[in-house]
C-alpha cells in the first residue's frame, strides 16, 4: 500500500497488492476506476440533480456546483472519517455525487473527473500523519483542474470548467506547511471542531468575491474590469508576466516574518501559527482577543509588515505604489489585502485564458 501511495508522485497506478475499490457493493480494481469514475461524470454532469425531498427550491449555490462529482479525501483517524461521512451525507441531501477515499489511496484516482476536492485533515489527538501526501494530492488536482472558485464566482468559467479545493482543519488556521506547499492551489480552508459541523457548500452560496460590491446587474465582465482597474492603480502592468511576478514577490515576503528576531510579527497570536503579513494577506478581518494581543499592537503590526513589504516592491518595481488618491489615508492594509487578492485572481484568469 505504501508503495501504491508513494507512486502517487509519478502518478503511476500500481495494481499488485492494491486492495479493490468497493461502489455500492460491487468490487472495481484499479484498471476500473477510471471509466466508473468517467459513468458518473456523464451521467451526473448533464443538467441539475433534482432537489432533496422537501426542498421547495435549490439553493442559491446550486447553479455552481450542480449534481458534482466531489471527490472526498481523509486522513487515517476515526475523527477525520467521520467527518468526510457527514460531508458525503450532505452531497447526497443535495443531489451532488462524491467519493469518499483515503489519502494513501488517491493513487488510482482519475483527478480531473471531479469539480470538487474536499480535503479532511486528521486531527492532532489521531495518528501522526505526515502533511506531505496531502499536499501531494491538491497540488496534482490543481495542475489538472487549474481554474478555481474565484473565476467561478467571477463568471469567467462555467461549473463544469473549474476544480474547488477545500481543506478542512482544526484550530483557527490550518497547518502553515500545507499552506506554503500549495500557495494558490486551496480555493477555501474551512475550521471545524467537535462541535461544528462541516460547511463546503456555504462557498458556492456567496454571490460574488469577497471584497466584491454585489449587484443584480453586475456582470462577469464588470467585474474583470473591476479587478483589471484595482491591478493597474497601483502601476502594474495589465498582463499575466508582472502579475504573476508582483505576486510570487509579496508571497516571498512573508518568510522574512518567519525569521525568530522578530519576536512581535513572528507569532503574533501565542499558539497560532502565522506571521503578521500571513493575517494582512490572508485574513484581513481577523480581530484578536485582547488577552492575546493588544488591539492598538496588532494594528501597528500589520501597519508595519504593508509598509514595509511597499517598500520592497517599489525597489523591485518603481511605478508600483498606492493609488495617488489614497496617499496619506487610512486602511492602507485593507486595500493592500484587496490588491494582493486581485493579483491572485488576476493570475488565474490569465492562466485560463492562455
Amino acid at each position: 500500500m505504501r508503495e501504491c501511495a508513494t507512486g502517487f508522485r509519478n502518478m503511476i497506478m500500481n495494481e499488485g497488492g492494491c486492495r479493490p475499490l468497493f461502489v455500492n457493493g460491487k468490487e472495481f480494481l484499479a484498471r476500473d476506476v477510471r471509466p466508473f469514475a468517467l459513468a458518473v461524470t456523464l451521467v451526473r454532469m448533464s443538467d441539475p440533480a433534482a432537489p432533496p425531498v422537501g426542498a421547495d427550491e435549490e439553493s442559491s449555490g446550486k447553479s455552481r456546483y450542480k449534481s458534482g462529482p466531489w471527490l472526498l479525501v481523509f486522513g487515517h483517524g476515526l475523527t477525520s472519517e467521520s467527518r468526510a461521512s457527514a460531508i458525503a451525507l450532505q452531497c447526497d441531501e443535495r443531489g451532488v455525487s462524491c467519493e469518499s477515499v483515503a489519502v494513501d489511496e488517491v493513487y488510482s484516482i482519475d483527478l480531473k473527473l471531479y469539480l470538487c476536492l474536499v480535503v479532511v485533515l486528521p486531527t492532532a489527538g489521531e495518528s501522526a500523519q505526515s502533511l506531505e501526501l496531502f499536499v501531494e494530492v491538491i497540488n496534482a488536482y490543481r495542475s489538472r483542474r487549474r481554474a478555481g472558485l474565484d473565476l467561478l464566482l467571477l463568471g469567467r468559467q462555467k461549473w463544469w470548467q473549474v476544480g474547488v479545493v477545500q481543506v478542512l482543519h482544526e484550530g483557527a488556521d490550518p497547518p502553515q506547511t500545507l499552506v506554503r506547499s500549495t500557495r494558490g492551489a486551496v480555493c477555501r480552508y474551512l475550521p471545524v471542531n467537535s462541535a461544528s459541523c462541516p460547511a463546503p457548500f456555504a462557498a458556492y452560496e456567496t454571490a460574488s468575491l469577497p471584497g466584491t460590491p454585489e449587484s443584480p446587474a453586475s456582470s462577469a465582465q464588470s467585474t474583470t474590469d473591476a479587478m483589471r482597474n484595482t491591478v493597474t492603480s497601483w502601476g502594474v502592468a495589465w498582463n499575466h508576466a508582472q502579475i504573476a511576478e508582483v505576486r510570487q514577490f509579496i508571497d516571498g515576503q512573508r518568510d522574512i516574518y518567519e525569521n525568530p528576531r522578530y519576536i512581535d510579527l513572528r507569532r503574533p497570536i501565542p499558539g497560532n501559527p502565522g506571521n503578521r503579513l500571513d493575517y494582512v494577506l490572508d485574513k484581513p478581518t481577523y480581530k484578536p482577543d485582547p488577552a492575546l494581543c493588544d488591539g492598538t499592537k496588532w494594528t501597528e503590526g500589520g501597519k508595519r509588515v504593508v509598509n514595509r513589504t511597499l517598500g520592497e516592491l517599489q525597489v523591485m518595481f518603481p511605478l508600483l505604489r498606492r493609488p495617488p488618491a489614497r496617499e496619506g489615508r487610512k486602511n492602507l492594509q485593507r486595500e493592500f489585502h484587496e490588491f494582493y487578492r486581485a493579483l491572485s485572481v488576476a493570475e488565474q484568469f490569465f492562466k485560463i485564458e492562455s
